[in-house]
């Protein structure tokens, strides 16, 4: 430097941050627990087991859990099983080699893990509650450049543009959440297991064929032994099933509903010979997959295992340049930025699995009955035999897997999760999994088994594409673009001081909605139709038709424009169900493919099927936002202020095209997204004054009118084909009208 010092050109700043909580947000009036001593007591023992009233009835239980009194509980200051782990990390390096350039690089982590709360698990099942892990990173790299000299030099300088600085920073952001059971994490079978469940003698097959054809005598045959045996035709057959129970130690707090069942019946003089599950359930026990009732429907019984494993992964890259320079009396500022979203998600209930498990593969295999004569007496062969597929799915994968034949019975309870686990879940075909049994919550960027994909499947692929003769299902991660580019300006003319700027934003959900809310299958226009008569003189070309029959229609009963609907005649109809009346409640449109109807199963049986039929590009949202502020003195203790601004928001949430919901023809049993939101806007004036009331106080009066539009509000689509279904919309407004009144004090003295 000019007094021989030496300035240095390499900066750097790191700071970090630890923080452990046993409890992040500790009750403000405290909550209850039960003793230790009849805690630990439940664990081990959570059921009474009742022995039946008379000989040979049945063994049934109740939940102890439902006799407690308030005596029994204790109070306490913090939750159960919350603790919290934090770390934060940031930091930055700054090269600046001379006074008008600088090169930054820097970053930032933070990870967060922590045991959820839910007041449901509270009282008996808090050692339950699943572990949340929240790990967000990002890096950014900025140039910034500051043209001609140094701002002294600028001032004295008689050069139009002055204090002029660029800066351009490219980013990259990832956060990725998972909930997860602690001790399973994605070992999904390991979630609802139980225990070993063993079908000790599944089949009896034969009488002896030695014997004569008389004797009563018979051989039990286990299931691998496929040799055919002449079996005596006799009315007293007698259930051979015989079941064993061995707990392992996976889910102790759930084998012990098993074990105190298994414990009960004994004390109340029955045996260990189980010949039917209903009679492990009926005394308390578990089966796999399966989990205690409720205690009086309000807390979870303790051993009641957490159902979930929710992963979401989003991506965020980021390019951004803003700039300002001093033109005369005007201070001007730009900016420009764009950003790509890549948002993956996978969400299942495991314990299902068993369920279903336990279903599919026993849904092909059965015992055939061979009849034969011999010397005049009839006589059954029992062959184990197996239902030929053409596709192989839950049923043959599990034995190929486990390189058994089809026609072999598999005690399915008697397999363990480790068996299971290494196995994946491609067991499953992904219909079995998604559309079947709905194990698979929501899924995108991850194949149905939670795998991430390395490509990017079209919505074609969704409903066409096939491996093994299966469909594979695959959904792509979502992929919103968002550009916005600004100018603004500080300037004042005389005592006025203005700001007056422009925003523009596109908003590109960057995936396909459906091209009528109303129909998940194309439609016809009043303009496609002729056939069933002339349309009434009102009825414009581009109206949609409905009809009587979405397969051989006959007559037409209405019309819809958007939301608006007519009679045949014509005439405004204010609920569409007045229509349905005159056909029997039947209302549907007219089809272009009544092939795809859903009466003959859908589209999801469709291969080959189009979904450029009912299906269209989003249509990118240009959003203008002006903005206008000035104020200026009336005198020099008074100021007058005024405003006008407009604002926009991107849908957040229930945006993502979900193909499961339309594979499941309008999926009614939640909320289902909609992938054609717009963005939300809000348009905000303002008026006031501001008055000095002595050097350190002031006082400042305002007026205030907000209009939102756009907002996003749940709604219901009515006829709906092939059924109704609840979404999300921008049906809904508001208008804000207020006052404000504000007091201003610095400092004074040690007020």
């Amino acid at each position: 430097m000019a007094d021989g010092s030496k300035k240095p050109v390499l900066g750097f700043f790191v700071a970090g941050d630890y923080a452990a909580d046993k409890d992040p947000d500790p009750p403000a009036r405290g909550m209850y627990e039960l003793k230790n001593n009849l805690f630990s007591e439940l664990e081990m023992s959570p059921t009474n087991v009742i022995a039946p009233s008379s000989p040979g009835g049945l063994f049934s239980n109740t939940r102890k859990a439902e006799y407690f009194h308030a005596a029994d509980f204790d109070q306490i200051t913090i939750k159960n099983n919350t603790a919290s782990k934090n770390i934060a990390l940031s930091g930055k390096i700054d090269f600046q080699p001379d006074n008008n350039n600088t090169f930054t690089i820097g970053g930032s982590l933070n990870n967060w893990d922590r045991n959820t709360f839910n007041i449901d698990r509270a009282l008996y099942n808090y050692k339950e509650n699943p572990q949340r892990i929240d790990l967000d990173y990002r890096f950014f790299a900025r140039y910034t450049k500051r043209l001609g000299g140094t701002f002294n030099n600028e001032e004295k300088s008689a050069s139009v543009l002055r204090n002029t600085f660029f800066s351009i920073q490219a980013s990259y952001g990832k956060s990725k959440t998972t909930i997860q059971d602690e001790a399973h994490k994605k070992n999904f079978w390991n979630y609802g297991y139980r225990g070993v469940i063993k079908n000790v003698n599944p089949f009896v097959y034969d009488v002896d064929p030695t014997a004569d054809a008389d004797s009563t005598s018979t051989t039990i045959i286990t299931p691998t032994d496929t040799t055919t045996y002449v079996t005596h035709y006799t009315s007293n057959w007698t259930n051979p099933n015989h079941y064993s129970y061995t707990p392992i130690g996976m889910n102790p707090y759930s084998e012990a509903y098993n074990i105190n069942a298994i414990n009960g019946i004994l004390a109340g003089g029955g045996d260990n010979d189980l010949s039917f599950l209903s009679e492990l359930t009926n005394a308390g026990g578990l089966l796999n997959g399966s989990n205690p009732t409720t205690v009086y429907a309000e807390w979870q019984s303790p051993g009641t295992q957490f159902n979930r494993y929710q992963l979401n992964e989003n991506e965020s890259y980021r390019f951004t340049f803003s700039g300002s320079t001093d033109i005369k009396n005007h201070a001007v500022s730009m900016g420009f930025e764009f950003e790509q979203r890549v948002d993956r998600a996978y969400d299942i209930f495991p314990n299902g699995l068993w369920t279903y498990g336990r279903q599919y593969s026993r849904v092909n295999y059965y015992d055939a009955d061979v009849l034969s004569v011999v010397n005049d007496t009839l006589y059954h062969t029992a062959v184990p035999s197996y239902q030929s597929q053409t596709v192989p799915t839950f049923y043959e994968r599990l034995r190929s897997k486990l390189n058994i034949a089809n026609n072999q019975y598999i005690d399915f309870d008697a397999l363990t999760p480790e068996q299971l686990n290494s196995l994946s879940l491609d067991l499953f075909t992904a219909d079995q999994l998604i559309n079947e049994s709905q194990l698979v919550n929501t899924y995108a960027g991850y194949d149905y088994t939670g795998k991430k994909l390395t490509g990017k499947p079209t919505f074609f692929d969704f409903w066409n594409h096939k491996e093994n003769g299966s469909f594979t299902r695959d959904v792509d991660a979502f992929r919103p673009i968002y550009m916005a580019g600004y100018i603004q300006d500080d300037f004042s003319i005389d005592n006025l001081v203005f700001k007056v700027g422009l925003r523009i934003d596109r908003f590109d959900a960057n995936q396909l909605q459906l091209k009528d809310k109303y129909s998940l299958y194309a439609i016809k226009t009043a303009g496609e139709v002729s056939e069933l008569g002339a349309h009434p003189d009102n009825i414009k070309s581009d109206y949609v038709v409905y009809v009587d029959d979405e397969k051989k229609p006959t007559k037409i009963l209405g019309y819809r424009n958007g939301d608006i609907w007519y009679d045949a005649e014509g005439r405004l109809v204010s609920d569409p169900d007045f229509l349905a009346r005159e056909n029997s409640g039947k209302l549907v449109p007219y089809l272009v493919y009544p092939e795809e109807a859903a009466a003959d199963g859908g589209i999801k049986n469709k291969e080959g099927w189009d979904p450029g039929h009912s299906f269209e590009d989003y249509k990118p949202q240009y959003s203008v936002m002006p903005r206008i502020a000035f104020s200026f003195p009336i005198t020099d203790v008074a100021l007058f202020f005024a405003h006008y601004d407009v604002l926009t928001s991107r849908p957040a949430e229930r945006l993502r095209l979900d193909p499961v919901s339309y594979l499941q023809d309008f999926n009614t049993s939640s909320f289902i997204n909609n992938p054609n939101l717009k963005p939300e806007r809000t348009t905000h004036y303002e008026l006031g004054f501001r008055q000095a009331l002595s050097k350190s106080s002031a006082i400042t009066i305002s007026a205030f009118y907000i209009e939102k539009k756009n907002l996003i509000q749940v709604t219901k689509i009515p006829f709906a084909y092939p059924v109704p279904y609840t979404t999300y919309d921008n049906i809904d407004f508001a208008n804000i009208k207020g006052f404000s009144l504000g007091f201003d004090l610095r400092r004074t003295g040690n007020v």
